[in-house]
């Protein structure tokens, strides 16, 4: 019975034994580790960024070298906003690199985060006449300053409570040729009161307009996109709303005899309010006399309208208006696809927008003579699609324009009216299945014909397409799992080879900083040095009593003046540590005993860690100090002293 007892404790005592090991794994030696890994992780992916943001330096310090002569050529021809764009273009890359190793080194989130448009404090009033400078926005490509302000006593009646000033100063560099163009627009932005006044003076030109809050259009669709996935129902709500906005702007800039010809993401500001068209710097009478230029931004400027400048043609020989259509529907385009219409027209549609929502963009790119013929027409499909409940649902047909209606900013789809029982026109409805290929099927049969068949061909392509777009959603998963894995690897391993070097330097460091005393503790087995001058002997050994006199003998036959005084001995024991030899502070400490009594060198006689009755000599001298172990005192016969 009492061994049965015994095997039971004994199972119990190794289940919790075991039970107690598991909880210890998992809540205490598990998290430590996987912190210790992800540590070291962390260590090394800020090696391999700092790293690759050095080379990102030393190549971009490389490029700025080599654009130097290019620079100083374009300043020679008066190429001045070529040179200053190229000059911004080689500060911009700096400064990334310096955001990016701040960013690592502080672990601040907002070098990464979409920076908003608001100002910083600078506190330089009365810069503008009537106008208080509050703040400062990041510069365009036009080389102008913009300014936050707030009206003084001074400013015109009714002014905005905060404004922006673009000031364009010779003296700072500023482009001529940008302040004439800007200057010419401004009638234009007058009658569409987007300016509050404008003034210049020896050196500058500066225009006010009205502050507008918010987050750049390019931002907020990257932000949208940061996942990868098609927008949302909720973000293509909003995306089709700011559309729209856009489009009822440029519906008043041509209605007032301007068009704006400067579409992009980053002159639209979003905030609650909607969308917002700014920056009319390049604002150009539609029916102005002047020749037309190429000014404008890529994938968001008209190919006809480089086409037409380079032919030489006037403003008011081109419908200017048609060129905001074609930069509405590239924008529209950035906003759904999360890209730039690299191709123009020809771009290609990677996400499920809907079959309308393509259309509209495709017609607004198309061809010059095919395009929407005014923003009113294009204004109304936008706002069709924005009312709908779900804008991928519906078809091109269904579009105002292809039935030229036209419906208000608010305008919401309604279902058609049904037949009525007595009618005898009964034409069938069809539904476009591929609008590309020109494939459809009758949705509202004819009466007397048979039923509809289903398209077995679409529905077997369409099957094939999603399990497609499945092994490729997997396959991109899996891919990314093994970048994860393999980048977590190999930071884990520039951690680890960081942190074991850093060990081995801080301790091959160590070792050279090491005082003297360190080095003389491993003896030396050879016989006392010669020398000349006064040297004195302590005895510490506890039990041999004849160690003294013989290295006294040693020392005289090497040339010293030794010497045991009492009172020299006794000073010079005070004068030492509590540890004695052993402290690394010895040799410091009995050298500035000997300089006080005139002591030459210093030899203290003790016995060996390793050997009781064994004898070393620590000999200290102005040079150093060193441990001699002498052959010459190995113990004999009652030479040892016996304990007490």
């Amino acid at each position: 019975m009492t061994r049965v007892l015994i095997i039971l404790l004994i199972i119990v005592a190794t289940v919790i034994g075991a039970a107690g090991i598991g909880i210890l794994l998992r809540h205490f030696i598990g998290p430590v580790l996987h912190g210790i890994v992800r540590g070291i992780q962390f260590i090394g992916a800020v090696i391999i960024e700092l790293i690759r943001d050095l080379i990102a330096a030393c190549f971009h310090l490389i490029v700025a070298v080599l654009t130097f002569p290019v620079i100083i050529g374009a300043l020679a021809l008066g190429r001045w906003e070529a040179a200053s764009s190229m000059t911004n273009r080689i500060g911009s890359r700096f400064r990334r690199v310096g955001r990016r190793v701040g960013g690592l080194v502080t672990g601040s989130a907002a070098a990464a985060s979409p920076k908003k448009a608001t100002p910083r404090r600078r506190g330089k009033p009365g810069e503008f006449p009537g106008w208080k400078i509050i703040g400062q926005l990041q510069a365009g490509g036009s080389g102008a300053a913009l300014h936050i302000a707030e009206p003084t006593a001074e400013a015109p009646p009714g002014a905005p409570d905060r404004v922006v000033i673009k000031c364009f100063d010779t003296s700072a560099g500023a482009p001529l040729g940008h302040m004439i163009r800007e200057s010419r627009a401004l009638e234009g932005a007058k009658k569409l009161g987007l300016i509050v006044e404008h003034d210049h003076d020896e050196q500058r030109f500066w225009y006010v307009m009205p502050f507008i809050p918010g987050t750049h259009l390019a931002e907020a669709v990257t932000a949208m996109h940061s996942d990868g996935a098609p927008l949302g129902r909720d973000e293509l709500s909003t995306s089709l709303g700011w559309q729209r906005d856009l489009l009822a702007v440029l519906r008043d800039y041509h209605a007032a005899g301007v068009w704006h010809k400067d579409v992009k993401p980053e002159n639209i500001i979003t905030n609650d309010t909607g969308a917002h068209l700014v920056d009319f710097g390049l604002v150009t009478p539609l029916q102005s006399a002047m020749t037309l230029t190429t000014h404008g931004t890529e994938y968001f400027r008209d190919p006809e309208l480089v086409r037409q400048a380079l032919r030489g043609a006037k403003v008011s020989e081109v419908d200017g208006a048609r060129f905001d259509i074609y930069s509405a529907g590239a924008v529209l385009y950035y906003m759904v696809e999360g890209t730039f219409p690299a191709h123009g027209n020809l771009s290609r549609f990677d996400r499920e927008d809907g079959d309308a929502i393509r259309w509209v963009i495709r017609r607004a790119m198309a061809d010059y003579h095919q395009r929407y013929e005014s923003v009113e027409a294009m204004l109304a499909d936008i706002a069709f699609l924005a009312g709908a409940s779900d804008p991928r649902g519906l078809r091109p047909v269904d579009l105002p324009s292809f039935s030229d209606s036209t419906v208000d900013d608010a305008a919401t789809p309604t279902a058609a009216p049904p037949l009525s029982a007595g009618s005898t026109r009964q034409r069938p409805r069809i539904e476009v299945t591929d609008w590309w290929s020109g494939a459809y099927r009758v949705r509202d049969a004819v009466p007397g014909s048979q039923p509809p068949r289903p398209d077995a061909f679409f529905a077997a392509r369409q099957k094939r397409e999603m399990a497609q777009a499945e092994r490729d959603a997997r396959r991109a998963a899996r891919r990314a799992r093994r970048r994860t894995s393999a980048g977590g690897v190999v930071a884990f391993l520039v951690g680890l080879l960081v942190l074991v070097g850093g060990y081995f330097m801080v301790i091959a460091s160590v070792r050279s900083s090491l005082p003297e005393a360190v080095a003389a503790t491993r003896p030396v087995q050879q016989a006392l040095p010669s020398g000349f001058g006064q040297a004195l002997i302590i005895s510490d050994h506890p039990r041999r009593l004849d160690a003294m006199t013989q290295v006294a003998g040693q020392l005289q036959d090497g040339g010293w003046d030794f010497t045991a005084d009492a009172a020299i001995e006794a000073d010079f024991r005070r004068g030492l540590p509590v540890n004695g030899t052993e402290s690394v502070d010895f040799p410091h400490l009995a050298r500035l005993v000997m300089r006080d009594h005139d002591l030459a060198a210093a030899a203290v006689v003790r016995a060996p860690e390793d050997d009781p009755d064994g004898v070393e000599v620590v000999f200290v001298t102005p040079d150093g100090m060193k441990t001699y172990r002498l052959p010459g005192l190995a113990k004999g016969a009652g030479d040892v002293q016996s304990s007490p």
